[in-house]
């Protein structure tokens, strides 16, 4: 991928849009609906796939529908807006990749922002890690759990993050910690709920029927 070279044109919280030149093809103004570094080098090795296999003559790519299909593809629970004014946004950035690439994304896209994190995690992760991205984007945390055997207790997640200086809040129900940040997000240029699956799946279910 050190070959392709790309530019992005625009950016924001609502996608991106990039240049790009591959084996002698060129795609310009393609639109992305998925935001971070990360889902442009995915689209990156998508197009590489493609215009391999168009020049090896085994699919044909009409342009028009390649770039809507590109505009239109997103993955539910990855940097996900659920909301604006402020924004709400989930994410399941459940291990170190994970919330090491919410951390870059959120710097690139709400820099110097005041957020609300709400997070739970499952006891089995490298927590440490998580949480040196975690508590790089936010110093006002509610913490919780997810529905899960395997979950890390809310009082033990709040002791490590206590211990880094920052302040929790600590609602062990998810659905009382989901109303909580909602009820005080006014005070926030954005609410961020990140860490496991299990607990980004129940968020979003929580937050589309609001």
């Amino acid at each position: 991928m050190a070959k392709i070279k790309y530019a992005v044109t625009e950016k924001s919280i609502d996608g991106y849009k990039m240049d790009t030149n591959i084996y002698s093809t060129d795609y310009s103004e393609v639109e992305i609906s998925m935001v971070g570094k990360h889902q442009v080098q995915n689209v990156l090795t998508a197009l590489v796939t493609l215009e391999l296999l168009r020049k090896a003559e085994i699919i044909k790519v009409e342009r028009s529908r390649l770039y809507a299909g590109l505009k239109k593809a997103r993955q539910n629970g990855r940097f996900e807006v659920m909301g604006k004014e402020p924004y709400v946004i989930i994410d399941g950035a459940h291990n170190e990749d994970g919330a090491a690439a919410l951390r870059k994304t959120t710097e690139d896209l709400l820099p110097e922002k005041k957020l609300l994190f709400v997070t739970g995690m499952l006891g089995d992760k490298d927590i440490s890690k998580i949480l040196d991205s975690f508590t790089k984007m936010a110093d006002d945390f509610v913490i919780t759990e997810p529905d899960n055997p395997r979950k890390c207790p809310a009082m033990e997640l709040t002791r490590a993050l206590q211990e880094r200086g920052k302040n929790c809040i600590t609602i062990e129900n998810p659905v009382e910690a989901c109303k909580y940040a909602l009820e005080h997000k006014k005070e926030y240029d954005a609410v961020m709920f990140a860490g496991s699956l299990y607990l980004i799946g129940r968020i979003r279910s929580l937050l589309k029927d609001n």
